[in-house]
């Protein structure tokens, strides 16, 4: 539409006939396009990460929730080797305790904090308030809202209890955890990074068990869009939304294979990297590929390619 209106104001006020203004819009279309690939490939190929500790502080601490498996997990490990220090919040005491050993293992140097805390039990405010009060004092540079779940089944085979369950898990915990921390971090000398996990699924509404969660995960994208085009917040805070593909972890029982499936370790690798440039990223730079092929493709053939990835997840399922 945009190059349309282009187009005919050549027409019409440069006196350029209808071929020559088709012919240099067709080329500025080009242009754009080519600088938005050669862009593209320098964001995932050239660009380099950011130091995080000069960006954020050093001799702070990373908040991660959903820590003990997976990507947050990962993003504890990665973070840890960057040299901060890790506050771990799941909901079995036994496995933060297994993970906190394992960190420390890695970085030696780093302290290591835990919170056993269900999102799926606790959702009110006064219970986000007292279970994190012990750690209001810390100095928390970046905060990465992991926890969530995927779908099981179908929308008409959910009960509305697990409709519940969903948004509880995949809605709540990001807004309760950022709103907990905005005044300390907007507060901080350094800057400091909220990093909201979603999914691919929130970019294109699509069918069966994914419908309901990419609503969930679609509200997990506009939330850091929103806070992270706020010209209040934009010098103080880092405001990033991953949007993996299919990633290899135990709530999704995938295998990688290095093509459509990727590691955990290599899904934070990529994020990170993106880290203080985007404020919306697909993380590594094959979901990065794969997910704005995605956003290319007519809608039928989005379709298509969502039953053909669906038949693909089962095939990855660990045996």
């Amino acid at each position: 539409m945009a190059l349309t209106l282009i187009a005919l104001t050549n027409f019409f006020y440069f006196g350029l006939t209808l071929k020559e203004s088709i012919f240099y819009i067709f080329c500025l279309y080009i242009l754009i396009k080519a600088l938005k690939l050669l862009y593209f490939f320098y964001k995932i190929f050239i660009r380099e990460r950011k130091n995080l500790k000069g960006e954020y502080g050093s001799n702070t601490w990373a908040l991660v929730t959903g820590a003990t498996e997976g990507i947050g997990k990962a993003f504890c490990e990665e973070l840890a080797i960057a040299g901060f220090n890790i506050i771990l919040v799941s909901r079995t005491e036994d496995k933060l305790a297994k993970v906190a050993c394992e960190i420390r293992e890695i970085n030696p140097e780093v302290k290591v904090s835990i919170i056993p805390f269900n999102f799926a039990e606790k959702t009110c405010s006064d219970q986000y308030i007292n279970s994190f009060n012990e750690i209001m004092d810390y100095d928390i540079s970046i905060l990465v809202n992991n926890v969530g779940i995927t779908m099981k089944d179908k929308f008409e085979n959910l009960s509305f209890e697990e409709i519940n369950s969903y948004i509880d898990l995949n809605i709540t915990p990001q807004t309760m955890m950022t709103k907990l921390l905005f005044s300390t971090t907007l507060k901080r000398d350094k800057k400091s990074a909220i990093i909201n996990i979603s999914s691919t699924a929130s970019n294109v509404a699509a069918p069966n068990r994914f419908s309901l969660y990419g609503a969930t995960k679609s509200f997990n994208d506009y939330l850091s869009l929103g806070l992270g085009k706020d010209t209040n917040y934009k010098s103080k805070i880092d405001f990033m939304c991953v949007k993996p593909m299919m990633v290899e972890s135990f709530q999704t029982n995938y295998k990688a294979n290095g093509i459509t499936v990727i590691t955990a370790k290599q899904c934070v690798t990529g994020s990170l990297n993106c880290l203080g440039y985007d404020v919306s990223t697909f993380g590594h730079w094959i979901h990065q590929i794969q997910g704005n092929l995605l956003t290319l493709v007519p809608e039928e053939m989005f379709l298509f390619l969502t039953s053909f990835i669906v038949m693909i997840m089962k095939k990855n399922k660990t045996k």
